[in-house]
């Protein structure tokens, strides 16, 4: 079963309009989403113009309330404590098989958890227990604002000492116009946190604004099999001098689509499309991370990583795709050596590939600047649009290598 598990840095931090936006933005797309919150509680004390937390999550799923959250309480206490209220005992395994049915009925489930990641549902098992049980990908909720750092980067440490797979974290809701701070934190977080940092806007409950919110994050890339190995992380953050790195959007698949449609570009990248363009954004192969390489808040393309985890051959290759526009200026360059970093240095690898055609004189040039050396040619590698076969240059960069 495919789907994330939502959780947050704090109670109230927007955990609800995060996991509802998911729901929307995929039920859009066409996908059969189910929502499932394990517990709600505070009912006798509903917040004024706010629908509860099932009911929105219900309306974002086309689904009854109920079916949402199987159990429900009124106290504003937590799960443990609101059971105990009301003289009752929660069964975690009970839960696990609620959310196992739910997403057994759709084709992706998302899950919102209770408060943080360490809220107890029962004295002695918590909303974690629950994540790791289900073995979806992780969403972390956050604010903003002052103190988010320090909450978020301990939410991701939990999450990871349990084994957790962090998919991303979203700030929200974010302004329109942040501030330096606020500029600082998303930074910070995805530089520490080792993680990709989305943001939302206040989009307040209806669905349609949710479904519209959400579709601008990389929802898919969020998506996991339920009970599966976890797969590489969706794309952090990277920054060089004039370059940021950071994980695409369905809103940068115009720019993106006109970067691969260029004559210059298409050259080289044999048999790419739209819709190929469109999936690297939207629902990337497993153990491949995307990034859109900007400047300045502009796309000007995009550079992507592959991975194999096999021990015994562990290394990444990269592909890189810049607007003849930007050519010339060392952009090229600078994008696949922040790459370069991040695989060796935060993703372990010892080896890294690249396979231009062996007639790209330019990106070959570029490549041999970051400190790939040619290691040989690949006779009649890859097939052009007009039928012919052309050799491709096979280039490696070994740690230590990197310029």
């Amino acid at each position: 079963m495919r789907g994330c598990f939502v959780t947050g840095t704090d109670t109230g931090v927007g955990k609800t309009v995060v996991a509802a936006a998911i729901v929307a933005a995929l039920r859009t797309r066409g996908v059969a989403v189910a929502a499932f919150k394990p517990v709600v509680t505070g009912l006798d004390e509903p917040e004024p113009g706010r629908p509860a937390d099932h009911v929105l999550l219900g309306a974002a799923a086309g689904a009854p309330p109920e079916h949402v959250a199987p159990l429900r309480f009124g106290p504003a206490v937590s799960p443990h404590l609101a059971a105990e209220l009301a003289g009752t005992e929660i069964e975690p395994a009970g839960l696990v098989a609620a959310a196992a049915r739910a997403g057994a009925r759709a084709d992706a489930l998302v899950v919102e958890g209770v408060g943080g990641l360490l809220v107890p549902i029962t004295a002695d098992y918590s909303i974690r227990d629950l994540a790791v049980a289900l073995g979806l990908p992780l969403v972390v909720a956050a604010r903003p604002g002052l103190g988010t750092i320090s909450h978020t980067l301990l939410t991701l440490e939990a999450a990871r000492a349990a084994g957790l797979d962090v998919r991303a974290v979203v700030l929200t809701p974010w302004p329109a116009r942040p501030s330096a701070m606020e500029e600082s934190n998303r930074e910070t977080i995805a530089r520490i946190g080792r993680v990709a940092v989305a943001t939302l806007p206040e989009v307040g409950t209806a669905v349609e604004a949710l479904a519209a919110a959400g579709g601008a994050l990389p929802v898919e890339a969020w998506l996991g099999e339920a009970g599966g190995a976890a797969a590489a992380p969706a794309a952090p953050e990277l920054r060089g001098e004039r370059v940021v790195l950071r994980a695409p959007t369905a809103a940068d698949i115009p720019a993106l689509t006109a970067v691969m449609a260029t004559p210059e570009v298409r050259r080289w990248w044999v048999g790419e499309r739209d819709e190929h363009t469109r999936e690297r954004v939207l629902a990337p192969e497993d153990g491949t991370t995307t990034w859109a390489i900007t400047v300045d808040g502009e796309v000007i393309g995009m550079v992507q990583a592959s991975e194999e985890d096999d021990p015994e051959y562990r290394h990444a290759g990269i592909d890189i795709a810049l607007h003849p526009g930007w050519h010339g200026r060392d952009l090229g360059p600078e994008a696949i050596r922040i790459v370069a970093r991040h695989l060796l240095e935060e993703r372990g690898h010892h080896r890294l590939t690249i396979d231009p055609a062996a007639a790209n004189a330019v990106a070959i040039r570029s490549y041999e600047r970051v400190g790939f050396r040619p290691v040989g040619v690949m006779r009649a590698y890859e097939r052009r649009d007009d039928g012919t076969w052309h050799d491709g240059l096979l280039m490696d960069l070994l740690a230590g290598e990197l310029r």
